[in-house]
């Protein structure tokens, strides 16, 4: 198939699924993802014929996305504030919103104008504390999750970004002291109660992490 004519197919296939607006932008990313072009070389390349294994390997990611597992998870990978996160079923998916939270911890440290010592309860992939790190590289960060899935995720992404944020696996709710002091106590846990549960997406509850 030529890149045209994959594109006709995971449309044809997903359309009864995915909205048509929100089902071009997820084409475009699953199609970087499987060749490495961009959305310009994406129609540079209209007519080039994709090998058997990227044909495969796109079939395969649609099967995925009709069984509403999120995209984030199909490509392995999310974006917050600008960086590129590795995510799985062991994390939430970072949201968008949640960048308002580290955007206010941002403009507290301009006001304070010194080192802060912040710590993220329930880090799952790191997003707020590597975030924060990022933009307050004199601040002390540390971070605490309950999960240690969640937590060698978030080592990770520290790593690749070169955040130097201390990780503990930690339950929050059966601990009687925080490990430190800090200036600044964050925290963007679930807060969905479980009776809401059954009216809820299916890509939240079949796939993002209970715990």
């Amino acid at each position: 198939m030529s890149l045209q004519e994959i594109k006709v197919f995971l449309k044809q296939t997903l359309s009864s699924k995915i909205d048509a607006v929100e089902l071009t932008s997820l084409i475009g990313m699953l199609i970087e993802a499987v060749t490495g072009w961009n959305r310009m070389q994406q129609i540079v390349n209209v007519n080039t014929e994709l090998t058997k294994e990227q044909q495969a390997l796109l079939e395969n990611y649609a099967q995925q996305l009709l069984g509403d597992k999120p995209i984030q998870y199909i490509l392995g990978k999310a974006w917050f504030m600008g960086n590129e996160l590795m995510v799985n079923e062991h994390v939430l998916i970072p949201r968008p919103e949640t960048e308002e939270l580290v955007e206010w911890i941002i403009s507290y440290a301009s006001i304070m104008n010194k080192p802060l010592s912040i710590i993220d309860i329930g880090t799952g992939s790191g997003c707020i504390a590597i975030a924060i790190k990022k933009a307050l590289p004199e601040a002390i960060v540390s971070a605490i999750d309950i999960s240690t899935g969640a937590i060698k995720i978030a080592v990770t992404n520290a790593a690749t970004l070169k955040a130097d944020i201390e990780f503990t696996c930690l339950d929050i709710l059966n601990t009687a002291f925080l490990p430190g002091q800090y200036d600044v106590i964050v925290s963007n846990p679930p807060y969905i109660p479980m009776q809401e549960m059954k009216n809820m997406e299916l890509q939240v509850t079949d796939h993002e992490p209970n715990i």
